[in-house]
Formats: structure tokens, sequence, C-alpha cells
């Protein structure tokens, strides 16, 4: 996302910090009507409006890109939803919502696109970027039909629920695997030793990425997780690196590509390189090289970022509530309720944007054409206007229908590998280790989107 504001450096390695303006929000005092999935959570606003004048005192002000909220969002999410669930970014053609209905609306409604060169904020300040902006490249991810649909349709035969339960037998046999390496009783970090390895195994294979060359992925996913990011928010050196690290990945598809057309084997890469152009433009029935290079990179990234996350993240809840880790461990039918739980209480993608393709009103706020819509994923999981005690973390939880994987044409196409992958990895570890506690605290990555543990070092012991 394009995000043209004032913004001043702090010291090296600090990220450039936005300079905003107050934000006053008019609130309305009709109540909320109970709605059928729980009691009067909040009331509606009326349509926000901006003041470039000082902030009044007491006043909530939404800043998306000050990181001082970055590492416990959930404080602020709830001021959001009992205060201000929408209104205007101060100084941006940018609108947030925190509202499950909302949220819900914008995700599946046609009139929002994610192609951000439809976007008011684009149009204005892209000709002043370096150039380098697109660095993953036109990924499907960022695309508006019929682009998105061209393209998704080459991929998603191979991330179906039934593609998918086939696998579940060689998942669970790498999760074996790595939870029997795990020391009996001594710490270790279970993001470097279970929540990445395992995601990352299963994606290199899916792809047919040689078994040598997966060591290298580990520096480079350190880099390109902030490509989701604003580059508002990414220090210049992180820039670098990012850029470096795509143009290392991208020469290492095309080698594998070039690789696979001369050798095919029964793997993705092969499969897609036989539905592209080796040289000119991309057709209806085949990708073009750039095309499928770029989707390549989207595949290898998002096929194990978000679970990385989700498992860590499944992990930590399981951790901080043992009363309903005895719960899981004591009835592994509550595995798959637990982790869509864990995408509802603490989800790995913690907002998300679209464009306004035309004027819109959602839930009383009038959304302009070009406009950003900022869709606070994570605060909608946890209004209390679609959930009962949203704060609670409840394994039994009945009809969790969050927004984590999206909804619409933009549904998360690895949302049934992810599912299969994070429900083996804590049947796995519960089944093979015993008294979990922790061992440190968490080290959470400095990331908007992806809110990802770095680091999760925990003791357990074998059965």
């Amino acid at each position: 996302m394009i995000v043209p504001v004032d913004r001043r450096v702090h010291g090296r390695g600090r990220a450039a910090e936005p300079i905003v303006h107050g934000c006053e929000v008019r609130r309305c005092t009709r109540p909320r009507e109970p709605g059928p999935h729980g009691p009067p959570g909040r009331a509606r606003t009326a349509p926000s409006t901006v003041d470039d004048r000082a902030v009044e005192v007491g006043q909530l002000v939404f800043n998306p890109f000050d990181r001082s909220w970055w590492a416990d969002p959930y404080p602020l999410y709830g001021r959001l939803l009992a205060e201000a669930p929408s209104g205007k970014v101060p100084g941006l053609d940018i609108w947030y919502f925190a509202g499950y209905e909302e949220c819900e609306t914008i995700l599946r409604d046609a009139r929002f696109g994610v192609d951000e060169r439809n976007s008011t904020l684009y149009r204005q300040f892209a000709p002043n970027q370096d150039g380098q902006r697109d660095e993953l490249g036109r990924s499907f991810l960022f695309l508006d039909p019929p682009e998105h649909t061209r393209l998704r349709g080459f991929v998603s035969r191979s991330f179906t629920p039934r593609v998918v339960e086939g696998l579940r037998a060689r998942i669970g046999a790498t999760v074996e695997e790595l939870v029997d390496r795990l020391p009996d009783g001594a710490p270790f970090d279970v993001v470097t030793e279970l929540a990445y390895p395992l995601p990352v195994t299963v994606i290199c294979d899916l792809l047919g990425i040689p078994v040598g060359d997966r060591g290298s992925f580990h520096q480079w996913s350190r880099h390109l997780v902030a490509a989701l990011d604003p580059e508002l928010v990414v220090p210049p050196e992180v820039m670098r690196e990012r850029r470096q690290a795509v143009g290392e990945l991208r020469a290492y598809m095309l080698g594998l590509v070039a690789e696979r057309r001369r050798r095919p084997a029964d793997d993705l890469i092969s499969a897609l390189s036989a539905a592209s152009t080796p040289e000119g433009p991309a057709i209806e029935s085949a990708m073009s090289q750039e095309e499928l290079v770029t989707t390549l990179v989207l595949l290898l990234v998002a096929g194990y970022e978000t679970t990385v996350n989700l498992v860590a993240n499944a992990v930590l809840a399981l951790l901080r509530h043992p009363d309903q880790a005895a719960l899981v461990s004591r009835s592994p039918a509550l595995v798959a309720p637990c982790v869509e739980e864990v995408l509802r209480f603490d989800p790995p993608v913690q907002l998300t944007s679209r464009v306004a393709l035309a004027d819109v009103e959602v839930g009383g706020v009038e959304v302009p054409e070009g406009a950003f819509a900022l869709v606070l994923v994570a605060a909608a999981n946890r209004d209390p206007a679609r959930f009962d005690l949203p704060e609670v973390f409840d394994v039994t939880r009945a009809g969790t229908r969050h927004l984590s994987f999206s909804l619409g044409a933009h549904h998360c196409l690895g949302a049934p590998l992810a599912r299969a992958e994070a429900q083996l990895a804590l049947a796995g570890l519960l089944d093979r280790r015993r008294d979990l506690a922790p061992g440190g605290e968490p080290r959470y990555r400095e990331t908007l989107v992806l809110r990802g543990i770095e680091h999760l070092p925990i003791l357990a012991r074998r059965r």
C-alpha cells in the first residue's frame, strides 16, 4: 500500500514514524440492537470527520502505523470496538473498520478490490516512488478479477480440501519426526523446531524444491515477511535487504523452472511450468514466464508464513490457558475446534486492505471511490456484537465464523492446507509430549499485517 505521509527517522534501524494529526470521531448515541450471536456490544458510529487541528483531550485517534501497539494490539482493538469502530485515518485517504459486520461486508462486496493501482493515493504518489515498489511482482494476491481469477485458477486445484486430505499422512509423518527430535524436559524454541520447519517442508515438497536448497529459504523468508507491510513502516536498510532477497529468490526460481522444463517431475513447479509460455505475453490458457515466477514466489512465501504464525500462536494460547490445553489433550476431537478458536482469538493476519471501486456506504460510513478501507480482521474477530465473551479463549466455542482467511473472491487459497498443518502439529505435540510449560517470554517480529512470534521457548516431557 502506498502511504504518502510526512515521516521522521529516529536513529539507526528504526522505522520511519508518520506524523499524524487529530481525528475527531462523532459518536452516535443510538444503541446497537442485540443480534443472534451476542448481546449489544457497542453503539454504531455516525460517519467520522477529520480535523487537522489538535486532538481534543481524551479522544481516541487510530494510527495504524504507530509501532507502539503492534506487539499487543488487543487492548487498542477493544477500545476501537467500544469507542470508534470505524473512522478515517487522519491526513490520509484511508478508512478503518473494526466491527465484524462491517468487515464482513467489505470482504464480500465486489465494489471493493485489492489492486492499489485503483486508489487515489497510487494515482497521486506512484510517480514519486523509486520504481522498485512492486519487487514481488503483480501476484494474483494483489489483483482484481479477471486477472486474479485467471491466475488463481492455475493453482487452485492443487490446494482443494480433497487434495489436502491426501497429504495428511505425509504431514503427520513430518510432525512425528520433528516432535521426536525435541529435547525431553529441556527448553526448546517451538518456532524453530516445529512451527517453521513443518510448513516449509510441506510447501517445498509440493513445489519440488530440492532438499539441499531449502536452507536458503530461512534467510530469504526473514526478509520477505515484511513484504505485506506498507513501505512507510519498513526501515530503509530492511527494504534493501528485502529487495535483495526477492531478487535472489526470483533468480533461483527462474533456474528451477528452466530445469523443470528440461526434466519435468511430479511437482507443482513442473505442472505450472507446463501451463506457462517460456516467452511472450500471457494468454487465457497459459501464464507468462513473469507470472509463473511471481506465482511461485507467492506460493512459497504464503505457503508457510501464515502456518508458522498459526502453530506458534496456538501453542502460546494453550500455554496461557492450561485448562483448555487439558481439554484438547483429553479429547482429540477438540483439536480442529481449537485451531479455529486460535484463528479467531489471535490470527496470524491482523488486517488487510481493500480499495473502493465506487462510492460505498458501510455501516453508515461513506467510503469514497479510490479510498483504502483498512479491515481490522483481528478486531472483528473479537467483536462482542458477534461473539459471546470474545476475550475468552474457548476451544469448545460453537460457530466460530472468523474472518482470518478472508471471504469472497480473495478467500485464502491455502486455508485447507494451513488448517491441516496446524491440526496435525497440535495433535502430534500433545500426543507425544506432556507437561507443556513456558520456557521464557515470546518475542514478536515487528510487522504490521502479519503478527508472528519470532521465538517461543517452551518445556515439555515425553509421554
